[in-house]
């Protein structure tokens, strides 16, 4: 599913793989088996504390908007920045990753 049109960026579950495609940011692509995914978190950067920091580190500029989804699998943790992407749609998605992990 796209989440972000300009530069693409797509999550994705195609049969028993969770699929990061970001064509911004290719470290942040990524295919993982979902029986090796253990969780997976959708951090929301929006509290009072994050936002200081973040005015702080980017001076005058007006910080973006930015969601983490961080997934734990068996060889570490992978922590992808989503950064004026369609929270709605990741929504979805991470509510279906999270049901096929529990299922």
């Amino acid at each position: 599913m796209e989440i972000r049109k300009n530069p693409k960026f797509e999550i994705y579950i195609d049969e028993n793989y969770l699929i990061v495609n970001n064509e911004d940011f290719k470290k942040d692509n990524c295919n993982y088996k979902l029986t090796e995914i253990i969780d997976v978190e959708l951090i929301f950067n929006d509290n009072l504390f994050s936002k200081i920091i973040t005015f702080l580190i980017s001076g005058w500029k007006l910080p973006k908007n930015s969601t983490t989804l961080r997934i734990k699998h068996n060889n570490g943790v992978k922590e992808i920045i989503l950064t004026d992407c369609n929270i709605k749609k990741v929504e979805k998605i991470f509510i279906s990753l999270k049901n096929k992990l529990n299922e």
